[in-house]
């Protein structure tokens, strides 16, 4: 699946939601990824980003009413459809409440499918970047706020055989001209503050904490962010942190040597003989 096609997980009880959805949208445009059970719908969004989530609430119907509330309360970001051919009003006013996309009652014309598909699909894409911008909006207004603190005098503590510094039990990690203060959450590289957002903190944090290691996109996105991304969407995001801590931190960040690519898999902070 390349990266720009729409991710549709569709839960379909007899094949007549796939069949109109394959004549609807544009397989070029759309990846359609079926699964036949409720547990198959969540372990789906738990390993990856889907767009939309189109669910047949003919077949198991309690369960999938339920199956609705979860998905709407746990991925928000994904949009829900919910199909039947029997239309009731407590199953109708249970998706107003829930925040589904839109209710549809089969046999759904292709032409009405495929317009609900593509406004759902805009409208969690448009949620995910909204919350990107928030994220680095709040990065923004934190190094807007912050008042430069005192010059201050760090005891330059002895190194390990990695580069790291034995001080790891006060709150401070060193490695080579860099020095982090966990507790005040403040950085120095060769003795000058550098202010980092947050999120740049902890990401820096985590990679000179296991510096020498690979670290892979999804795992730093789940260690530094605090939730599951998909491949694409975890290698965008750690890229644009990355490139920000690079131009914070490198004397050179087109030649970094702190923070390095290891193409295809994530990045790893290098300590002296690694």
């Amino acid at each position: 699946m390349t990266s720009d096609r729409a991710h549709i997980l569709v839960l379909d009880g007899d094949g007549e939601l796939i069949a109109a959805l394959h004549e609807a949208l544009d397989s070029k445009s759309y990846y359609i990824e079926v699964v036949k059970a409720c547990a198959d719908t969540l372990n789906t969004l738990e390993r990856t980003r889907c767009d939309l989530v189109l669910l047949d609430l003919d077949q198991e119907g309690l369960a999938r009413i339920e199956l609705m509330k979860r998905v709407r309360e746990t991925y928000p970001e994904a949009s829900v459809i919910v199909a039947t051919q029997h239309p009731t009003a407590a199953s109708a006013i249970t998706a107003v409440r829930y925040g589904v996309h839109d209710y549809l009652v089969k046999p759904a014309r292709p032409e009405d499918l495929a317009q609900s598909v593509a406004r759902g699909v805009a409208k969690a894409r448009r949620a995910r970047r909204e919350k990107l911008l928030l994220a680095r909006l709040r990065d923004l207004t934190y190094l807007l706020d912050l008042d430069e603190p005192p010059d201050m005098a760090y005891a330059t503590a002895p190194t390990s055989h990695n580069g790291m510094s034995s001080r790891h039990g006060n709150g401070h990690l060193q490695t080579r001209d860099i020095i982090i203060d966990r507790h005040r959450r403040r950085v120095r590289r060769n003795g000058k503050w550098v202010n980092l957002t947050p999120t740049e903190f902890a990401l820096l944090s985590y990679l000179v904490t296991h510096a020498g290691e690979v670290q892979e996109y999804r795992k730093l996105v789940r260690e530094v962010q605090g939730y599951e991304a998909d491949e694409w969407e975890a290698r965008n995001l750690i890229k644009y942190y990355i490139h920000c801590l690079r131009k914070k931190l490198e004397p050179h960040p087109e030649e970094p040597t702190y923070i390095l690519n290891v193409r295809g898999v994530g990045y790893l902070f290098s300590s002296p003989g690694i």
